[in-house]
């Protein structure tokens, strides 16, 4: 007689589950085993064989089907004794009374055990590990499950194998044996991964595709009321809202496959899905804004360009993202803010990508790649559905392939900031510039002449094309703010150096993104540019025209079922309305307020005082160095009464940044002497002579402007461009002048350059003063 299926292994503190076709020589099934009983024995091959060393398995652990030939191990007994390591014979034995038939099956080896960590619940898979010198005991109950218990085996010499030896002799056969026998269950399939949270009990917000195996019971978590599982295997499972009250945000849904009996094999996936508060594209990014400012010629052999800006997500998941892309850009100055810089030809998008995590994800134009605008059109929308929802502060790369004509125009809205990693390489061709953002090659190099310079087209670095207006699905309820603005609110003064991580420049931005503890960051978008005035927007025809980019944003508010992307509007903007009578000033703000609540009736609009404009004589370092003069006084402290007295009942409330912004009652600016920054060490200039390096005592900060005070009293400045050294310090200003500065000089942070903007530092410093759960608290309903 003979046996099938040998035992090649067995490992001390393993428990295994096999079984055996008792076979006649000529391989048929043996018969006549009725009334017989098994036993199944290990026998040591070692020399001198003790029969103590010999033991048998306890037949409660044994099966035995004599109408099949089959004798099953269940189990070796657990926990019982402590398995010698070597060879050992390995005989099943059939009792028929007095009668004993042995088959001998051949050598097993006895060899360490492994520690093993399984979920025998919920794990897809068993993770393997070993601490501690112990060792899993690893139980095959029903067909192809595993559970775990926990055993302390010892060889024969009363060695304790240490992890690395576990992990070295065993963990290999170990892993392989359990990926055998554990079945691959596929994951369920949603039909998406964002719903609306508020619908009524019942309503249905995902369902249960595919991935249902025949007899799972089926369950889902969190199983705390927001949630329900409804539906069965023939009609399919859906998920629907429960009755117990859901705040909208990332919510994690897992669905269980369990299989009776309860040993068998379970499944477990978690979703990362968006609780939305209502299927609404709403403002999710930091850093976009509309082009503005100045057209740029292209130049043969450089007239095909990619542009790489880096923006940042939501504290919550989106997903089926549109990037707004304009033929028109916004004037900067005295016509502000009227769409009138147009390119005078098209512009042609050849590609857009999304890089998230590194993976590009194609934008889609309808179904094309690309779309061609027509100079001052209002342009068209790219549309990206990722497979699985971003994360939450995700950052956010476009990738912006367009070209014109040798000696045609196009437009801009970024000026890069490379140490957030921002690019913009320029080729003849599609294919050469897609090899240079494949290649991540250094930025071409007409982007990085004057680099941290905000001017003109002839004296600034240049700006970037790219989407302006960006929205998102995944909406979390939280406020989400508009913001027409002026220079002041879109940080003009900012450099591109002084950004933060999220891009970021000036108080607004920040104050909107600071993750305050109350109420987190507050995603938004800013409306103007630098020079707009509330009495020129919303309004204007023809070359004056400022209403394209409300009608750009109105169609989003269209795709939305007439939600708007937004929940409440800032009035930043009021300080270019500046009229000599307050009357006349006020004027200007309630016509534009009115104009706004028309289009967008009873929404929450919430005012903006607006600060004042000092003169200096000393660099804006000292308070009893500065004046404010008309309109700065009477008129403006008038407007902003009006301002704060809810403009006549148009407002629902008021910031009061006059208050933050200002050092005094007055509107004088917090003076630079307050934040001393180190010493000149070395004299440099003669008067006549320009120069841009100087050596300091202490380590000054790139992008930032600096006052610097003569012992003499005179003053000079600095913007800086570089540093290096490790002390003193050379320092490389953006500035080219003759005034010289003196060895001993004080430099200070310089708080504003004219008065009006705010140096980055200086808008730090004003957002760290006001208290965010007040002021944010505002733009709630």
């Amino acid at each position: 007689m003979r046996i099938t299926t040998p035992l090649a292994a067995v490992r001390t503190g393993a428990r295994w589950s096999q079984d055996f076709v008792l076979q006649n020589a000529d391989g048929t099934p043996r018969t006549g085993l009725a009334g017989m009983s098994p036993r199944v024995a290990l026998v040591p091959q070692s020399q001198p064989r003790r029969a103590a060393d010999s033991f048998a398995l306890p037949a409660e652990h044994l099966s035995f089907w004599p109408d099949e030939a089959r004798i099953g191990i269940r189990a070796p007994a657990e926990a019982t004794r402590d398995y010698p390591l070597g060879d050992f014979a390995f005989e099943v034995q059939l009792v028929d009374g007095d009668d004993i038939e042995s088959i001998a099956v051949g050598v097993v080896a006895i060899e360490l055990g492994l520690a093993l960590v399984v979920d025998g619940q919920d794990s897809d898979a068993p993770v393997l590990a070993s601490s501690g010198g112990t060792v899993g005991t690893v139980v095959m109950k029903a067909a192809k499950s595993l559970t775990v218990t926990s055993q302390g085996p010892k060889g024969n010499d009363g060695h304790t194998p240490t992890d690395a030896e576990l992990d070295a002799l065993v963990a290999p056969r170990v892993a392989a044996a359990l990926a055998a026998a554990i079945p691959t269950i596929p994951d369920p399939v949603l039909d998406g991964r964002s719903f609306s949270v508020n619908v009524a009990a019942d309503a249905v917000l995902l369902t249960i595709t595919d991935g249902i195996q025949p007899g799972a019971l089926v369950s889902i978590s969190p199983n705390d009321g927001r949630v329900k599982l409804v539906g069965n295997q023939q009609d399919g499972f859906r998920i629907v809202r429960g009755a117990s009250a859901f705040k909208a945000g990332d919510f994690a849904l897992t669905i269980r496959q369990k299989f009776a009996p309860a040993t068998n094999p379970n499944h477990a996936k978690t979703f990362q899905t968006m609780a939305m508060a209502a299927d609404r594209y709403m403002f999710a990014f930091t850093r976009n804004r509309w082009n503005s400012g100045f057209v740029m010629p292209a130049t043969a052999g450089v007239n095909y360009l990619a542009s790489r800006i880096k923006f940042c997500s939501p504290q919550y998941a989106i997903n089926d993202i549109l990037l707004h892309f304009s033929g028109f850009a916004l004037a900067e100055g005295n016509t502000s803010p009227a769409e009138s810089v147009l390119p005078g030809n098209d512009i042609v998008i050849d590609e857009v990508v999304l890089r998230v995590g590194g993976v590009d994800y194609p934008a889609r134009f309808g179904v094309n790649p690309g779309l061609t605008i027509a100079s001052g059109a209002k342009g068209g929308f790219a549309r990206v559905v990722l497979p699985e929802n971003m994360p939450r502060d995700s950052d956010v790369e476009v990738i912006t392939y367009w070209h014109v004509e040798a000696g045609q125009n196009y437009l801009g809205a970024y000026r890069i900031q490379k140490h957030r990693g921002e690019k913009v390489w320029q080729a003849a061709s599609l294919a050469g510039v897609k090899a240079m953002v494949a290649a991540d090659a250094p930025i071409s190099a007409a982007y990085d002449a004057f680099y941290n310079t905000v001017g003109n087209a002839t004296n600034s670095q240049l700006l970037a094309y790219g989407p302006d207006l960006m929205v998102a699905k995944g909406w979390d309820g939280r406020e989400v703010v508009l913001m027409p603005a002026d220079s002041i609110g879109d940080g003009r003064q900012g450099i591109a150096a002084t950004a933060d991580a999220r891009g970021n420049m000036g108080s607004f931005r920040r104050l909107l993104d600071r993750n305050d503890t109350t109420r987190g960051r507050t995603p938004h978008f800013v409306m103007g540019v630098p020079g707009a005035a509330a009495y020129r927007d919303l309004t204007g025809a023809g070359a004056t025209i400022a209403t394209m980019r409300w009608d750009v944003m109105d169609e989003v508010k269209a795709m939305n079922g007439g939600a708007n992307p937004w929940t409440a509007c800032w009035m930043q903007h009021g300080r270019n309305d500046q009229q000599t009578t307050s009357a006349a000033w006020i004027a200007r703000l309630n016509g534009w307020a009115d104009r706004f609540l028309a289009r967008y009736p009873g929404a929450r609009l919430v005012g903006c005082t607006i600060p004042a404009t000092p003169t200096s004589a000393d660099r804006w370092t000292t308070t009893e160095g500065q004046t404010i003069a008309a309109p700065w006084t009477t008129a403006l402290q008038e407007t902003n009464a009006h301002i704060r007295a809810l403009m006549g009942g148009r407002l629902t409330a008021v910031v009061d940044f006059f208050a933050y912004r200002s050092g005094d009652a007055a509107g004088k600016v917090r003076p630079g002497n307050l934040k001393p920054a180190g010493q000149v060490v070395t004299a440099v200039g003669d008067g006549v002579t320009n120069f841009t390096q100087f050596v300091t005592s202490e380590l000054l900060k790139v992008g930032y402007q600096y006052a610097v005070k003569n012992p003499d009293g005179t003053y000079t400045g600095a913007t800086v461009a570089k540093v290096e050294g490790a002390g003193p310090y050379t320092i490389t200003r953006q500035e080219s002048a003759a005034v010289p500065m003196l060895a001993g000089a004080l430099i200070y942070e310089q708080s504003t350059p004219d008065g009006t903007h705010d140096n980055d530092g200086y808008a730090i410093d004003t957002v760290a003063l006001i208290p965010m759960d007040v002021e944010k608290a505002k733009f709630a309903a």
